[in-house]
């Protein structure tokens, strides 16, 4: 098969990029709990602009599933924001969507049947090996400074809203329609939840960082609509692990910025890298 933007893996590779860009951004947006429900409330005036030129109705069968990943999104964005507010990005990140990734394939069995092949379950076991290299510095572990328990809460959710998307563009619904409707739950959610300071410093986070939140949700919501681009056409898992190479572009973001990972951490690196060209074929 010939290897075009289209292709399910290609879509998941660049949505790991805008993921890695987008919790960045969260991160350098103080404080961060408000960060991240400002950028998923970004998302929706993103995707309202954006809709009426590509509006599809859901099918009945999808609406159960938007309304799940809504709630499964609603629980991310409060672990997430909380778990960065705890710790550093590079171990929150990572963890997170390694517990993702391990939730994620039983998930798509029991469900929908997925069953991985040898290579994938390879694909998989390099992806968590690369993974975890890169949170290490050479001889120690990197800084422990971060919440396990968010950590795993936030890798928890994800694995649920992304099994939520799956189920709903199975059920005939569209990816634009999926990430719209789920949103449109998980936000009014977020706000009648969120504790009055979190919703006092998101309105602080948009008031000092216009400019940043609106390329942050921008990145958000292309990051979502192409990870369910990609599940329409493959397996879940293969699309959470694909998309998990964001953590490799974070690290080399970081790079950019000055950072220097240690040589375990480019082992872990070229590790994932191994396991990203695994699940492409």
């Amino acid at each position: 098969m010939a290897v075009t933007w289209q292709t399910p893996g290609v879509l998941a590779l660049v949505s790991g990029v805008f993921h890695a860009a987008w919790n960045a951004l969260a991160k350098s947006m103080q404080p961060n709990r408000g960060a991240a429900l400002a950028i998923i409330t970004t998302d929706v005036l993103v995707m309202t602009l954006f809709y009426p030129f590509v509006a599809a109705a859901p099918t009945v069968a999808s609406l159960p599933w938007m309304v799940l990943a809504g709630l499964g999104e609603a629980g991310y964005v409060t672990a997430l924001g909380t778990a960065l507010s705890k710790g550093d990005l590079g171990m929150t990140y990572g963890v997170s969507r390694s517990a993702a990734l391990l939730l994620v394939w039983p998930l798509g069995y029991l469900i929908f049947g997925d069953i991985p092949n040898g290579a994938a379950w390879i694909a998989t076991g390099l992806l968590c090996v690369g993974m975890l290299l890169c949170q290490l510095k050479q001889g120690q572990r990197a800084s422990s400074n971060f919440s396990l328990g968010w950590t795993l809460l936030t890798g928890a959710c994800v694995g649920v809203y992304h099994t939520a998307y799956k189920g709903a563009v199975h059920a005939g619904a569209t990816a634009i329609t999926t990430f719209f409707g789920s949103i449109l739950v998980a936000v009014p959610v977020l706000w009648v939840a969120s504790k009055r300071e979190v919703k006092k410093e998101a309105v602080d986070v948009a008031k000092r960082y216009r400019g940043t939140l609106l390329v942050a949700g921008a990145m958000s919501t292309a990051s979502f609509v192409l990870a369910v681009l990609a599940l329409s056409q493959t397996q879940s898992g293969r699309v959470l692990g694909l998309r998990n190479s964001s953590i490799g572009f974070a690290a080399l973001f970081a790079w950019g910025m000055g950072e220097r990972p240690s040589r375990l951490q480019w082992a872990g690196l070229l590790v994932m890298a191994v396991g990203v060209l695994a699940l492409m074929l």
